[in-house]
């Protein structure tokens, strides 16, 4: 059964389990595979949110990097994944964000998508989620600019092979 991350959530899926992140078009997707090939995932929105808030109602939330990276952080420790992490992929909509993770204001803020600065997002996504033992200058980050529609990564040993998806079947 596939795991849908929706935009502003995190999730999960297990080696034999596909995770799919729904309507990627100005989002922005990090995902790391461990090992054992389960995928741990979170869906950046650029625009505000409607989350429900614990007995407060509904309010406008835009979870910023350093809250949904808390929140994988967190859901990856309780899975205990966070010392197996092999390669950590981030997709998107890359020339809407900077290189610190924070949604492009002009077009001069726009930077993730040119190579020489996602090193430096590479390092940000590292001390984020305390991934410190990996090398952000080698291929254990995987950057991919996409936005037009579902992003899929697969199952067993294609799990870190990115599959964009369209209701048509893989692009």
């Amino acid at each position: 059964m596939p795991t849908k991350v929706m935009e502003g959530q995190v999730g999960s899926a297990t080696w034999n389990d596909e995770l799919i992140y729904p309507s990627v078009t100005s989002c922005l997707t990090i995902t790391c595979i461990t090992a054992d090939g389960a995928k741990w995932g979170a869906h950046l929105s650029m625009f505000p949110l409607q989350r429900q808030t614990h007995g407060r109602g509904v309010e406008d939330y835009n979870p910023s990097y350093k809250v949904m990276l808390s929140e994988l952080r967190s859901l990856m420790s309780t899975g205990k994944a966070l010392s197996d992490v092999r390669r950590v992929w981030v997709v998107g909509m890359l020339d809407g964000w900077t290189d610190t993770l924070r949604p492009a204001s002009s077009d001069q803020d726009r930077m993730l998508y040119k190579s020489d600065n996602q090193p430096h997002a590479a390092q940000l996504i590292a001390e984020r989620l305390v991934l410190h033992y990996l090398a952000v200058n080698d291929t254990h980050f995987q950057f991919r600019d996409w936005s037009r529609g579902d992003v899929k990564f697969g199952t067993g040993a294609s799990a870190d092979a990115i599959r964009p998806w369209t209701s048509g079947g893989f692009l």
